[in-house]
């Protein structure tokens, strides 16, 4: 955390925005003087970097940042078709990707 911010007044944003509540929140589950730890659903949180930082509402203001990188995660690839070989030259078949944070 580095600036004494308070568990009670404070919460974990992904993201680099001047207000908070533009920023996706991340839930707190250990709290110390030295370390937060936080979680966010994978489902609602886009893949990238993202910046982190912690907000107590009593200082009104931010921590110094910090990062993390959040992958996509691909839940179904269709339609399958046996025996398709993917043509580079004009051909090929459609094909849908399915998951959370694709875009």
């Amino acid at each position: 955390v580095g600036f004494g911010a308070s568990q009670e007044s404070s919460t974990v944003y992904l993201g680099n925005k001047a207000t908070p509540a533009d920023n996706l929140v991340c839930e707190p589950t250990a709290w110390s003087a030295t370390q937060v730890i936080c979680e966010r659903p994978w489902a609602t949180t886009p893949a990238g970097t993202w910046t982190v930082r912690v907000h107590d509402a009593a200082a009104n203001g931010f921590s110094a940042a910090g990062s993390v990188t959040t992958a996509a995660r691909v839940t179904a690839v269709g339609p399958a078709v046996a025996g398709v070989v993917p043509s580079g030259f004009g051909g090929g078949v459609e094909v849908t990707v399915e998951g959370f944070g694709l875009g």
